[in-house]
């Protein structure tokens, strides 16, 4: 299994050899690296890289990365790293190199680029206010911390004279805000900062993995991760040229598949597994109550659902204020291609399209035609043309996902609350829910097809940490009394609200969000939690955009979200009406997590732990999943736990627990985690369980148990002979007594 560590100048290499016997002593197999080449100074993530061609010197360097590597083999455990062939950081020194000589630098190839000059929106206002704050100094225009290279010029304060020099550079400065409409480079979705790389050229693709290839060579990493795989013009073509440089070192691509999509037949090992965090997560949704929870959200916030009509104006919506001028520039050189104007047809189309991104090369796949035929029934047939115009649609199709990316996962999922928990990267939340067959089927999918693949429950990126959304889950199982609940609360907190003529704030779609959040992620008052709530909500409404916005903030608005938010959990009168109902949803959230944790590090795959999710974290949106993870604490915590009985444990140590059991067991009985077989459960509660074989391997995990727990297994019948060993406790038993001790089971045919 794999462990994924967020490096960053506050974590760095020398950090990491102090947390490696931890990490083997849990049971970690692959150590899971964020992006290790040289960032932006003072990166927090590394997925800004600044130079391609070094080790990045604030994690180390290489020397320290040498030492991790020589580490990891004495200990067994190899090394995956985070590659980012999509983008750079704005301002490195090949970008640098460009602006000071246009299209006769080198690297003016590598980047993804039209026209003679670089239009940067850097600017905080507009260019003749912001010329007030430029000065020529050593021959580079500073303006505040960019520093960028002159073609012509001499030192000079005079405005009208830098005026005059700007006009002869390689590049136009713009105001930040302006560039949703005056943009002529590729950007990772909307930011500004991040340029996009041409790795469709060949010389392009070896300078910018060639410390990659060189740390595959030498057997200092032996897997990769490909970032954001969807912005590359051919990203099929581009694995076909990874695999043929590394041979057969693990590649995982972080794809988001859309529902029933299918990962294409690419020369990888699998996706990141936000496909089946997806599964998983939709597994202890009771799908039978999907319209009891919408019924509620209607008439709590006065709103009526429709999902597609949603979907289509979030992405209009992003369209218009974000991506407007991605869509010239697209269309421009589709016009130069073709000679027709297809800038309205790629606008309709693009809101139409239910994919993250089509795949549309000198390859075409019937999956492509069909989402696009979908697509077409709601746009119109104009972009069918391009369907036959490979080169066209391959620029178009590079426009896709960061559209789909910023209308849903950005915009709509903070817009759609019936239940946020279903709201997460790569999910589904109109289907809400599925059953265990559901389930295996889709476990048998990767056994057959992806055995490799990762499962994930939690990443850098997702919205929650896997134990909100676990507890918030619960509500689908209970919705009158959370009906009955978030209506008294309602009512409590009338008195926070602030009325603006016929407006009040917060609106109720955004006050029902955050009953759910506080939900999911209360633990007890501190006011380090309340800063993290009051950040968390802030991000929340401007991704919504309805209120709010990062381009276009309301600050009426926001002081007065800020102000319920902190009114509200200090409130005497509504902790005591949240507290007892919050108790139940922790109670049964708890059972919850170790049952999917239990399902994840069982199932098909190569289960990764997001760092720190080896126990309960109650974790939301980044920048708050990115906060410092404890290791002395788990240290302490798992050498406790392995002299523990594990029916005593809180349900916190539990997890632990059951986390270095279950990678203990496949590190050591590796031909038990092989084939996949779903178990018949029948009985009066059979849906409450799933269950399944591998090898002579079972698991068995509840679910849907708010209004059955303890389940009554006298009448639940698993349809299997023998005895059994309890990996967890360590008894022998038999295979209907599994869950008498402990609210999961994995156990070994003797």
């Amino acid at each position: 299994m794999s462990y994924r560590v967020q490096l960053s100048y506050k974590f760095t290499f020398l950090d990491l050899l102090n947390i490696m016997d931890y990490l083997n002593e849990l049971g970690v197999e692959w150590i899971y690296l964020s992006p290790i080449l040289q960032a932006r100074k003072g990166s927090e993530h590394g997925y800004d890289v600044y130079d391609f061609s070094k080790v990045n010197e604030e994690l180390g360097g290489l020397d320290l990365l040498m030492k991790v590597s020589a580490k990891a083999k004495e200990l067994g455990m190899k090394i995956l790293v985070d590659v980012v062939p999509n983008h750079m950081t704005l301002e490195n020194p090949y970008l640098m190199d460009v602006l000071k000589n246009g299209r006769n630098s080198k690297y003016s190839k590598y980047f993804d680029w039209d026209g003679e000059k670089i239009i940067l929106p850097i600017l905080g206002e507009e260019l003749n206010d912001a010329i007030k704050s430029m000065e020529i100094k050593d021959g580079f225009l500073h303006y505040y911390d960019h520093v960028l290279p002159l073609n012509v010029g001499s030192e000079s304060s005079n405005e009208t004279k830098l005026t005059d020099l700007l006009k002869h550079q390689n590049y136009i400065l713009e105001y930040w805000k302006n560039s949703s409409k005056e943009i002529n480079y590729r950007r990772f979705f909307d930011v500004n900062s991040l340029i996009g790389l041409r790795q469709e050229d060949p010389e392009v693709f070896e300078d910018t993995h060639k410390v990659i290839f060189s740390l595959v060579k030498q057997g200092v990493i032996q897997g990769i991760r490909v970032d954001h795989p969807d912005g590359l013009f051919d990203p099929k073509r581009y694995f076909e040229q990874l695999r043929e440089r590394v041979g057969g070192v693990l590649i995982q691509a972080e794809k988001i598949l859309s529902g029933h999509e299918r990962l294409r037949d690419w020369k990888i090992d699998g996706t990141t597994g936000y496909d089946f965090l997806r599964d998983v997560n939709m597994l202890f949704v009771e799908k039978e109550n999907k319209f009891i929870m919408e019924r509620i959200y209607e008439e709590f916030t006065g709103e009526s659902l429709n999902y597609e009509r949603s979907i289509w104006k979030s992405k209009e919506d992003v369209i218009e204020e974000l991506f407007k001028g991605d869509i010239d520039r697209i269309a421009k050189k589709i016009e130069k291609i073709t000679g027709k104007d297809y800038r309205k047809e790629i606008k309709d189309f693009i809101k139409c399209l239910r994919v993250y991104r089509t795949y549309i090369s000198d390859h075409v796949e019937w999956d492509d035609i069909e989402a696009i035929a979908k697509a077409s029934e709601c746009s119109g047939p104009g972009v069918l043309d391009l369907v036959n115009n490979r080169s066209a649609m391959m620029y178009l199709q590079q426009l896709e996902s960061p559209i789909m990316a910023k209308g849903l996962e950005d915009t709509f999922f903070y817009r759609y609350n019936p239940l946020i928990s279903l709201n997460e990267v790569g999910g589904d939340p109109w289907t809400f829910g599925i059953t265990c067959e559901e389930f295996h089927a889709r476990n048998l999918e990767r056994e057959l097809f992806r055995p490799n693949t990762m499962t994930t429950l939690s990443t850098h990126d997702t919205k929650f940490s896997e134990d909100v959304r676990a507890r918030i889950n619960v509500l689908s199982e209970i919705p009158l009394e959370w009906e009955v609940k978030v209506k008294e609360w309602a009512a409590i907190n009338e008195k926070f609200k602030i009325s603006r003529g016929r407006f009040v704030y917060p609106t109720k779609n955004d006050e029902f969000r955050f009953y759910q959040v506080l939900l999911g992620t209360w633990k007890e008052y501190s006011e380090e939690y309340e800063e993290r709530l009051v950040k968390y909500m802030m991000k929340a409404i401007r991704e919504e955009k309805n209120e709010t916005s990062w381009l276009f903030p309301n600050d009426e608005y926001e002081k007065a979200v800020e102000k319920f938010v902190r009114n509200v959990i200090k409130d005497g009168e509504f902790l005591r009406s949240f507290l007892p109902f919050y108790e139940k949803i922790k109670r049964i959230g708890e059972i919850n997590s170790i049952s999917q944790k239990t399902l994840q590090l069982t199932s098909p795959g190569i289960p990764d732990i997001y760092q720190g999710n080896e126990t309960f974290t109650f974790l939301m949106v980044d920048p708050d999943n990115r906060r410092p993870v404890d290791f002395d604490h788990l240290k302490k915590e798992l050498s406790e736990i392995k002299r523990e009985d594990p029916r005593k444990m809180t349900m916190y140590r539990l997890k632990t627990y059951i986390v270095w059991k279950l990678l203990e067991l496949r590190r050591r009985r590796r031909e038990l985690f092989k084939g996949y077989t779903p178990v018949n459960v029948s009985g009066d509660y059979s849906k409450r369980l799933c269950v399944f074989s591998r090898n002579g391997l079972v698991t068995v995990a509840p679910r849907l148990i708010a209004n059955n727990y303890p389940l009554n297994m006298s009448r639940i019948n698993i349809d299997l002979d023998g005895e059994y060993e309890d990996i967890l406790t360590g008894d022998v038993v038999d295979i209907n007594e599994a869950l008498r001790q402990l609210p999961v089971a994995v156990l070994v045919k003797r």
